[in-house]
């Protein structure tokens, strides 16, 4: 996620804060409505990870991209185009 990540205790949203004041998003970004969604999301997303680094053929890593996402949206779309998860999945 590169950042810290922490949960707004009156939303129960969970963020990703930036690791220093350089960055943008001091505010934080959601990545999860819910600790139950991200736990999700992360188990979802390690493991297409882990396939994708196993995969050889270019267009079959391009459909498991294109998976990654729509789970991570079918979870919880809020959050899901986040940049912590979609910045890592496309740029190795």
């Amino acid at each position: 996620m590169g950042g810290h990540v922490l949960i707004d205790g009156p939303t129960g949203h969970i963020l990703r804060m930036p690791s220093s004041c350089d960055e943008d998003g001091l505010e934080g970004t959601l990545v999860a409505e819910s600790l139950e969604d991200f736990l999700t999301k992360v188990a979802h997303w390690i493991t297409g990870r882990q396939i994708l680094d196993l995969t050889e053929n270019d267009v079959e890593a391009h459909l498991l991209r294109q998976d990654i996402e729509e789970s991570l949206w079918n979870i919880g779309w809020r959050g899901s185009t986040a940049g912590a998860w979609l910045y890592p999945l496309h740029n190795d």
